[in-house]
């Protein structure tokens, strides 16, 4: 009752994310998390959400998504987060025609990914599903973490087969068991979809049978010069290359020197020296125009989908429903 909820930001399979605004204190404007109970118990994801919630309680990173309340009503379960005005890092890739940015670019939402992988990897949190759709960009064109619904604490393996298919690692797809050389081999896909304009094994026609074969038994490919009239410098292919290694044990980020191998990385240029991207010393490739703290100009419109809540909201949850989220 003390946010007003002004427009959706995002869509996801159970839940809704809205811009809030505190009705007591206007400049409070955060992006409201709101799951639907009964989605969640369908989906059989009460054990993930529990976990999202704990896990994001646990951990303070300037470059991951800010857990501010938790609470419920009859329908939903609500996480109130901080609001980041760029955007999805997905929505500025595909302003570009073709969809790849800059060097100099990558190396920056690079590196920010690679300093939050990093924090979580620290503290034995495997995130499992980097994607540029879950990177969204602050006020100052920062990249920020966002949605660690497939977060979970791992000692040793985990073997359950999530994440989204075009930056899922080989033994994800096979269910050898998984570590945080899975979110090492997703850095290397988005890094590679940054400079080339698209994942690593996506193909023409590609179904998710044929993707899951490439990325378990073939290579891929970087664009030559004097074919397709650009390439990736010779850096970048090597961390791209020592990212996506199809065995974990082979995967830079697992080897002696851990996260320190990728972020002392050639390609990176000593950027994330002296902790400068943590704490926000360099300017962004590219600042949003923000005109003030409810400006959501950066983010898709989900008109359609708001005119559908009311009629949604109207449902009944069950009382052996409300049980699971007692505590």
């Amino acid at each position: 009752e003390d946010l007003k909820q002004h427009r959706i930001l995002g869509v996801g399979s159970f839940g809704r994310v809205w811009l809030a605004q505190h009705k007591k204190h206007p400049d409070r404007v955060y992006a409201l998390k709101a799951m639907d109970k009964m989605e969640i118990v369908s989906r059989r994801m009460t054990t993930k959400v529990m976990q999202e919630k704990n896990i994001l309680a646990s951990i303070n990173h300037p470059l991951i998504v800010n857990l501010v309340a938790v609470f419920q009503d009859e329908q939903s379960i609500y996480m109130v987060q901080n609001f980041l005005q760029g955007g999805e890092l997905f929505t500025l890739l595909s302003r570009e025609m073709p969809r790849y940015i800059s060097n100099d670019a990558a190396v920056f939402y690079g590196a920010c990914m690679a300093e939050s992988l990093s924090h979580l990897h620290k503290r034995n949190i495997v995130y499992r599903d980097l994607k540029p759709e879950n990177v969204v960009l602050d006020a100052r064109g920062y990249c920020i973490m966002i949605d660690l619904g497939f977060a979970k604490v791992v000692v040793g393996k985990t073997y359950t087969c999530c994440g989204s298919p075009e930056y899922m690692a080989p033994e994800v797809i096979l269910g050898m068991g998984h570590n945080k050389a899975a979110d090492h081999w997703s850095l290397g896909c988005v890094i590679y979809e940054m400079l080339v304009g698209q994942t690593p094994f996506m193909h023409h026609n590609a179904t998710q049978v044929s993707l899951f074969n490439r990325i378990v038994k073939k290579g891929f490919a970087f664009p030559v010069q004097k074919k397709h009239g650009r390439s990736v410098n010779q850096d970048g292919q090597d961390l791209v290359l020592g990212l996506c290694a199809k065995q974990q044990l082979d995967r830079l980020g697992l080897l002696a020197g851990g996260d320190d191998d990728i972020k002392t990385h050639a390609w990176f240029k000593g950027i994330m020296n002296k902790d400068r991207v943590v704490k926000k010393k360099i300017r962004a490739p590219w600042v949003p125009k923000i005109k003030d703290p409810l400006d959501a100009s950066n983010f898709e419109s989900f008109a359609k989908v708001e005119a559908l809540e009311d009629k949604r909201r109207k449902k009944k949850v069950p009382h052996v429903v409300q049980k699971k989220f007692k505590d």
